[in-house]
């Protein structure tokens, strides 16, 4: 898939050399490793990547059902559930999601937690400040646990 690619690079712009890899090697590569699985997620699609000494593992790859975009559309489900107007000028879900979203070590004890311990503030775009509370660790939950 990445031949017109090369020849374009080779023959257009001249370039010395092309090296291409999978993007799990490079993954593992920046952590200093070789070898390990990646958890690749994007807006359309989620897979777990086996790496080993710098190959791909492609008989390994497993897909997720939780994608990138279903996620957001979960945490805008989950900020009108905590009576967060999601409807309010400016508010980016997907932003919201990045900025403060985290995965819970140990999902049970964090839902114990009191909902003060996990509150966050986040600033809208106008200014406004909204507090985002049991979202943040609910939102990614379903990478682990698809239901």
């Amino acid at each position: 898939p990445s031949t017109p690619l090369v020849q374009l690079l080779f023959e257009t712009f001249r370039v010395g050399g092309v090296y291409v890899c999978n993007t799990g090697a490079l993954s593992i590569y920046a952590a200093g490793a070789t070898s390990g699985v990646v958890l690749s997620s994007g807006h359309g699609s989620t897979a777990a990547v086996p790496v080993y000494e710098g190959h791909s593992l492609n008989h390994g790859l497993v897909k997720a059902g939780a994608t990138g975009e279903e996620l957001t559309e979960y945490m805008g489900q989950l900020l009108r559930e905590s009576s967060l107007p999601t409807n309010i000028q400016g508010l980016d879900v997907s932003a919201v999601k990045a900025a403060v979203c985290y995965v819970a070590k140990d999902y049970d004890k964090e839902f114990l937690r009191q909902r003060a311990a996990v509150a966050m503030e986040y600033k809208l775009p106008d200014g406004h400040v909204v507090e985002v509370d049991e979202a943040r660790y609910r939102c990614p939950e379903p990478l682990f646990k698809p239901e």
